[in-house]
């Protein structure tokens, strides 16, 4: 009896030992290939690429970054724009059920920067331009009173601040006026 229960034993044990081999964990291997996790405000759509076998699940933290795709291939999401001044994180979580990793979204706060000199701009009445210094990570609008719109104009450049145009008065009348900023709203 003795000797029966020790080959039932060494054939259970040859068992558990050739159950076992290395070919299982290079087959569930998760290899980042690609990663886009770093965001203006303005936010826009990231990715992880990645290689892996097997079902890959993805979980992220916050409602502002939403998951578009997950599959053996990649990992695509959208981050949403950031109207708030500080910056913001968020961690996306990529598993194929044996490893897990984990990524850093990082995106900037919104910025409008205003010269700092420029508060009030003067000139003489003879047509002139002026230019004004902003800086702003959505786009923006300026409003001009009707009032003043046959005297002031603006015409933005390449570089995305505005330049101020004062068209020729018609007469010399002194003249001021006060505009406003909008930041546009996005499509």
């Amino acid at each position: 009896m003795r000797k029966l229960f020790n080959i039932f034993l060494f054939v259970l044990c040859s068992v558990a030992i050739a159950g076992c081999n290395d070919t299982e964990s290079s087959e569930s291997k998760l290899e980042i290939k690609a990663v886009n996790t770093n965001f203006q405000a303005t936010g826009g759509k990231g990715y992880i690429q990645l290689q892996s076998t097997g079902n890959i699940t993805a979980d992220v933290d916050v409602d502002w970054c939403v998951l578009k795709e997950v599959n053996p291939n990649e990992v695509v999401f959208e981050v949403k724009e950031n109207t708030g001044y500080s910056g913001r994180n968020a961690l996306l979580t990529i598993s194929n059920g044996v490893e897990t990793e984990a990524f850093n979204i990082n995106q900037s706060g919104a910025v409008f920067i205003f010269g700092k000199d420029e508060w009030m701009l003067r000139t003489d009445n003879k047509a002139a331009t002026l230019p004004i210094k902003l800086q702003s990570s959505f786009d923006y609008t300026i409003d001009i009173p009707a009032e003043a719109q046959e005297w002031l104009s603006f015409e933005q450049n390449a570089k995305g601040s505005f330049c101020n145009n004062l068209i020729r008065p018609r007469n010399v009348n002194r003249r001021n006026i006060r505009f406003r900023f909008f930041r546009n709203k996005r499509k």
